[in-house]
């Protein structure tokens, strides 16, 4: 859940969005549509609701988000002036509101950064190095961070304690590189007191201030406490500030601490935050602690920032911590981020984590997040994880990722990413149906004690099947295949018969050609062959033609002689009539085709006849059978 921003789709029809946040001025909230400062006019028409003018596109995406300032402090303490309650208020919530904003930072940023794999073989992998590095930066190295400690410190040394003192402290060094205390006005004011120049003289501070009152309903008490000991370019100090305020809608109690120790290049400092509040709308305690030191060029951080939250029937609590270490080009960060939440009809929980190690341009990191989700219908349950190097330009990261959903599915998989070349698998199961995907050009299987055996490789011209492969059954393949491809016999097989001798036809049966094989329940075909002899009279003549399996009749058809023709023409069943002049002499070709799957010692016998006596002869020689069975 965010903090400090909102996000709304435009439907097309609705211009008017209500701001969710508090805020401590209407100029701290940015609009922005589709990540773009619109150039729509916008205007407030109520006390956290804006409206937007102008055409807004449907399916628009429209941001309002908190921006609380940070290069300058929103209450500027005066020497003399009284401390109130608003003020100190506004000082709060402006350092309260920054936090905000940053874990907001931290959220978004180290969530988005972290990618999934995807399913079917597209990878998207993350940079764990960045997202690390970014974080991390962002809380030791940047100016955002400067101005949290800016307005922590601001209201802790600008105090009524030093209001007798001509000299103003100032905030914290806007150029410095860590949450550090710039304690040179604190120099300053030391030497102020020792009438010394800055630099020389020794001298010590000891400051207490304690404030109550009562306004209306209304209790308030203060204490501050501040000691300091200065000699030369050495420094240090406690600072201790206390506030409790009890209302008839509110119970605050808030504490801020510093201890520091300086001299001109190393410096040594403890800064903590805590407070709790209590109201009719919620519940909320809040811990910040930074230890900081620095010597020379090498300096390192530890923050944490704890959170716990009720509001109405929402729970939420945070945890936010980073260890962070510098010397000159080389850094080291741990950074480790929680969060629980309870309400909305859901559970949230997730954990965020990074560890990385920099030097030059060299870095290594691991990045990983963890989230689990229950609502009264569903749940869900997810682990990323990356594993990253980079060393002279050239990167290499390991990314897992694990997901439970719905006790229905799964997913796990596993992506390697060498300077943008990807490989890895993805394993999904819907408790009906599974799959798995491997993006690998070669695919090795490993017996323990045997030399591994690469089963087969794959290229963008296809599939390689390398060494003995053995097929247990039955193997189907789709597509062409060519002869060359195929060993003996193992598609057809068959025999032939052939003789030369005329055979006379009559109208009775004759056999004019016979051949055995061996079938093993395939189709056969039979191709016969003879060189017909024939002359008739005008009407023709019939010569009739049947097969025969193992004496049983197969295909039965007829020709027809005739004076003065001859051509060539496919008969119903397949086979080729032939129709003849007179007198003629031809080949006789034709083949009849038997699916009956015969299997065993099969006998196919070919015979011919006349249809009746009008032939003056007819005789064919040269007589040639034979058959092929095709198995498959």
């Amino acid at each position: 859940m965010s903090l400090s921003y909102v996000q709304y789709v435009a439907d097309g029809t609705t211009d008017e969005f209500d701001v969710t946040f508090p805020f401590a001025d209407r100029t701290h909230v940015k609009v922005r549509i589709n990540g773009a400062f619109p150039v729509l006019p916008i205007r407030w028409v109520g006390e956290a609701r804006i409206k937007i003018a102008g055409d807004l596109p449907s399916g628009a995406l429209v941001e309002l988000r908190r921006e609380t300032p940070i290069s300058s402090r929103m209450v500027d303490f005066q020497n003399g002036s009284v401390l109130t309650e608003e003020e100190l208020d506004t000082a709060i919530n402006q350092v309260f509101y920054i936090q905000q904003e940053l874990k907001d930072l931290y959220d978004d940023t180290l969530g988005g950064r972290l990618a999934v794999i995807a399913a079917g073989g597209g990878y998207v992998i993350p940079e764990g190095a960045d997202v690390v590095e970014e974080l991390a930066n962002y809380v030791i190295a940047t100016d955002a961070a400067e101005a949290v400690a800016q307005a922590l410190t601001g209201i802790a040394l600008n105090s009524n304690a030093l209001a007798a003192l001509d000299v103003g402290l100032q905030s914290a060094n806007t150029t410095a590189a860590t949450l550090r205390f710039d304690h040179d006005t604190l120099v300053d004011v030391v030497d102020a007191l020792a009438g010394a120049d800055p630099g020389e003289g020794i001298a010590t501070l000891i400051e207490n201030e304690a404030n109550a009152r009562i306004d209306g309903d209304t209790a308030i008490t203060s204490t501050l406490a501040l000691i300091g000991t200065k000699s030369g370019d050495n420094l240090s100090f406690i600072l201790d500030t206390s506030k409790t305020k009890v209302s008839p809608t509110e119970t605050l109690a808030a504490r801020l601490s510093a201890i520091s120790a300086t001299d001109a290049t190393n410096a040594a400092a403890i800064l903590s935050e805590q407070s709790a509040r209590v109201a009719a709308d919620g519940v909320l305690a809040t811990s910040v602690t930074s230890l900081d030191t620095r010597m020379g060029t090498a300096e390192a951080t530890i923050l944490t920032d704890r959170t716990a939250r009720i509001d109405g029937d929402a729970v939420l609590a945070t945890d936010i911590s980073l260890l962070g270490a510098r010397n000159g080009g080389a850094t080291a960060f741990v950074l480790n981020t929680g969060t629980v939440q309870i309400g909305g009809g859901e559970t949230l929980a997730s954990r965020l984590s990074g560890i990385q190690s920099t030097l030059s341009s060299n870095t290594a990191a691991i990045a990983s997040e963890s989230s689990t989700r229950a609502t009264a219908v569903s749940a869900l349950a997810t682990d990323i994880s990356t594993v990253s190097t980079t060393v002279g330009g050239l990167s290499a990261s390991v990314t897992s990722l694990t997901t439970s959903v719905n006790g229905v599915a799964a997913r796990y998989g596993v992506a390697l990413n060498v300077n943008g070349y990807v490989s890895g698998f993805v394993q999904n199961n819907s408790g009906t149906v599974s799959d798995f995907s491997i993006l690998a050009d070669k695919f090795r299987v490993v017996v323990p004690g045997v030399t591994p055996k690469q089963v087969f490789s794959v290229d963008a011209t296809g599939v390689y099947m390398t060494g003995d492969v053995r097929v247990d059954g039955s193997l189907l393949i789709n597509g062409t295949v060519t002869t060359g491809g195929l060993a003996a016999n193992a598609v057809t097989s068959g025999n032939s018969a052939y003789t030369s001798a005329d055979l006379t036809l009559t109208t009775s049966w004759q056999t004019a050609a016979s051949c055995t094989v061996t079938m093993t329940g395939g189709a056969a075909r039979v191709d016969f062959c003879g060189l017909l002899n024939g002359q008739a009279d005008s009407s023709g003549c019939a010569v009739n033609i049947r097969l025969l399996r193992n004496g049983t009749l197969v295909r039965e058809s007829n020709l027809t002689i005739l004076p003065g023709e001859q051509s060539y023409f496919t008969g119903s069943l397949g086979e080729y009539e032939v129709v003849v002049k007179t007198p003629v002499t031809g080949s006789f070709p034709m083949f009849l085709v038997d699916t009956s799957g015969a299997t065993g010692s099969v006998t196919y016998t070919i015979e011919l006849k006349l249809g009746n006596s009008n032939a003056d002869y007819a005789t064919i020689g040269q007589r040639q059978i034979a058959v092929t069975e095709f198995r498959r």
